[in-house]
């Protein structure tokens, strides 16, 4: 059973690693999951600061209206861990969708070879070709 965020993110990458990832991924139709976030940083990192509370899991579901609820469910039951936040890739802004698959996330499970490659460069591209225009938007806020 996981008792920390580390170790339900190790415990994702040993289902990654046996199939069982697969298996869910399959079953609700999600063709690619990455993990990012603290949890992410901290199992990387060699310095100590202030342990991750949680995992964050990007998923994208291979058709429109998957079942979210189903996913984040069975997610808690093979990790043995509720604090598990499951971003939806297709329904997550511009900058948290760059983030869950930018450089810092670690991707676990892609449905056919180069998903995650075209998913992560789309991402980020669509943040850099925005980003003047969020910080407009930005600057237009704080003159009201």
């Amino acid at each position: 059973m996981s008792t920390t965020a580390l170790e339900a993110l190790d415990a994702l990458r040993a289902a990654a690693s046996d199939g069982r990832l697969a298996d869910l991924c399959r079953r609700h139709d999600v063709d690619l999951v990455s993990a990012f976030g603290s949890a992410v940083r901290a199992s990387r990192a060699d310095v100590g600061g202030p342990a991750p509370r949680d995992l964050d899991v990007a998923i994208r579901f291979g058709s429109p209206g998957g079942d979210l609820v189903g996913v984040v469910t069975e997610l808690v039951e093979l990790l043995h861990w509720d604090a598990v936040d499951v971003m939806d890739l297709a329904r997550a802004g511009v900058v948290a969708r760059s983030r869950a698959l930018g450089p810092g996330a670690e991707p676990l499970f892609e449905a056919a070879p180069g998903r995650y490659a075209l998913a992560q460069m789309a991402a980020l591209t669509t943040e850099m070709e925005t980003e003047r225009m969020r910080r407009r938007d930005l600057e237009l806020l704080a003159d009201r």
